[in-house]
């Protein structure tokens, strides 16, 4: 008696071979069809801003981006003139400078078609009310360009923002000492 009857095999044959011909189908329309999103994880410095609200005139504004596919998240942080923004201390939201009070505003939104949408709300020193901001620009040569409007303020402007090098060490060279 034969362990393998022609009905059978040519089953599995087609079988497996139709596995693979739809693998096939479906590894090559990813290759050509599917691109992940560029990379813009990092902080922005702004370089010039036009009409930005009156609390927010001449100061220091860095926008940080965290970026998980589409999906952004990060803070803009403000800081007075002359305190680097960024120097915190881990318990405090102020900056450790004694030269001026900075904040953070939490921001989130989304990176498609190069372009980027981010907008958040927040408390800011001088400021007579809350702000809203929304933060719509493209991610051109490691810059971003674009719009910063203030929801409250009905103001609209202009802004560069310039990438700017990381302090600290990548997550990537501190795994797998």
């Amino acid at each position: 008696m034969s362990h393998f009857k022609i009905k059978t095999l040519s089953f599995y044959v087609i079988a497996i071979s139709s596995v693979l011909f739809l693998f096939k189908i479906v590894s090559t329309y990813g290759e050509t069809r599917l691109n992940a999103a560029a990379d813009i994880n990092g902080s922005y410095q702004f370089a010039s801003a036009e009409n930005l609200p009156d609390c927010l005139q001449g100061k220091q504004l860095n926008l940080n981006i965290e970026q998980s596919g589409v999906y952004l998240f990060g803070n803009l942080e403000v800081a007075s003139p002359g305190v680097s923004p960024g120097v915190y201390d881990e318990r405090e939201v102020q900056p450790k400078s004694s030269q001026g009070k900075g904040m953070k505003i939490p921001f989130n939104g989304s990176f498609e078609d190069n372009q980027i949408i981010m907008s958040g709300q927040g408390n800011i020193a001088n400021c007579d009310s809350e702000v809203q901001l929304t933060v719509q620009g493209q991610h051109k040569n490691g810059n971003l360009v674009g719009q910063i409007n203030d929801h409250v303020a009905k103001t609209e402007g202009a802004f560069l923002a310039k990438s700017q090098k990381s302090k600290l060490p990548s997550a990537e060279s501190t795994e797998g000492y």
